[in-house]
This record gives C-alpha cells, sequence and structure tokens, in this order.
C-alpha cells in the first residue's frame, strides 16, 4: 500500500469521527452537468462558466456515500435555491431531521448550515 493509500485511508477513518461529534451529518455541495442545449428556456441552462448545465446538488456523507441528490434544476439556479427549496431543508427548519450541514461560500448561514468565514480584504501582520 502507498504512501497516499495510507492517508487517504487514515483521513476516511477519522472524518466521521471529528464531524460526528460536532453533530456534522454531511457536506452539501452542487456541481455544474454539462448538457446538450436545451430547444426550450435555453438561457436558464447556462451555467456560471458560459455553457449549457444542469446544476445537480447532493448531500456528501462520512461513509462516503451520497443522499438527497437533487438532478432537476438548469445550470443558472443558485446552489442555495436548489437547497432551501428542497425537502431536507424544510425538514431541517422544522425540526423533523437534526444535525449540521457544511457548505460552501455558495450557502447562507443557518442554525443547521456551517459554512466558512468570510475572508478580510486585507491582513495585518
Amino acid at each position: 500500500m502507498s504512501l497516499m493509500s495510507d492517508c487517504c485511508t487514515s483521513r476516511r477513518v477519522e472524518a466521521p469521527n471529528v464531524a460526528g461529534s460536532l453533530g456534522v451529518f454531511g457536506v452539501v455541495d452542487g456541481t455544474q452537468i454539462k448538457i446538450k442545449a436545451p430547444s426550450r428556456n435555453e438561457q436558464e441552462y447556462v451555467g456560471r462558466k458560459g455553457g449549457h448545465t444542469m446544476n445537480v446538488q447532493g448531500i456528501a456523507l462520512a461513509d462516503c456515500s451520497f443522499s438527497h441528490v437533487i438532478a432537476k434544476y438548469p445550470g443558472a439556479a443558485h446552489d442555495s435555491r436548489i437547497l432551501r427549496e428542497s425537502k431536507l431543508y424544510a425538514a431541517l427548519v422544522e425540526g423533523r431531521k437534526q444535525g449540521l450541514l457544511l457548505g460552501d461560500s455558495a450557502y447562507s448561514l443557518t442554525p443547521f448550515l456551517m459554512k466558512p468565514l468570510p475572508t478580510c480584504s486585507h491582513h495585518r501582520p
């Protein structure tokens, strides 16, 4: 087994322990999947990088599986909108689902979603 394999294996084992102890059940993100330009509502499918796409969002779980995969939004749909309109979001808001999600800066900070702190435009020594 290579050093890289050992490193990846140990991190995979440690991640559920750390995340679980903080109440984190998953990491949310969207990805742009290239598609052929549709004949209707073509502009809605132009993603942020310019090509025609679908925005597919899912939750990566600690066991390296996915849940709550949503593949129905055009490329112009914002990641935070997809989450806000999901059944998972409603369950979290209503308290039917407990725990925390980790997300990137595209998402809004909520009591159940942690995101990175904003970066400062200037640094002091």
